[in-house]
């Protein structure tokens, strides 16, 4: 078990717990927005220099990875190509954003050239907003 000082500390605080990787919660939250019929979902979930990306095909997970990025063209690139990749035609996807994108950011508009349907899943559905000092952070696992 990675960072054993730690774990031993929050066992030691709270008792007993379980360590779980933030694309496990991601998954978890995503895979219940699923919908009987649906043939390509895809779901991105955005931090300030990486992405996840979930592809479900007949609400089976098909793709899940993390990718680093510099600018909005990177995440179009990715989000491509895992479709090329995974012989889904864009203009028959639905692809839903989250973390930090905002409604009608560049990045929105820069996908929705490509892909069908892009929608950006409410904040009140997936993360919660924590504020300290200067910064405002967005950590979907706190959440959970």
């Amino acid at each position: 078990i990675p960072w054993v000082n730690i774990n031993n500390f929050f066992y030691e605080e709270f008792g007993s717990f379980t360590y779980y990787h933030t694309a496990t919660w991601l998954l978890k939250k995503y895979r219940a927005k699923l919908q009987e019929g649906t043939e390509n979902l895809a779901f991105l979930h955005a931090y300030k220099h990486h992405f996840y990306v979930f592809i479900f095909k007949n609400n089976k997970l098909v793709l899940s990875n993390v990718y680093t990025y510099n600018c909005i063209e990177d995440v179009a690139y990715y989000v491509l190509f895992c479709f090329e990749q995974l012989q889904i035609k864009p203009h028959k996807a639905s692809l839903f954003l989250n973390g930090h994108i905002k409604p009608e950011s560049a990045l929105e508009a820069l996908l929705k050239t490509y892909v069908e349907t892009v929608q950006i899943i409410p904040d009140t559905e997936s993360r919660i907003v924590l504020t300290n000092a200067n910064e405002v952070y967005y950590d979907f696992v706190l959440k959970n």
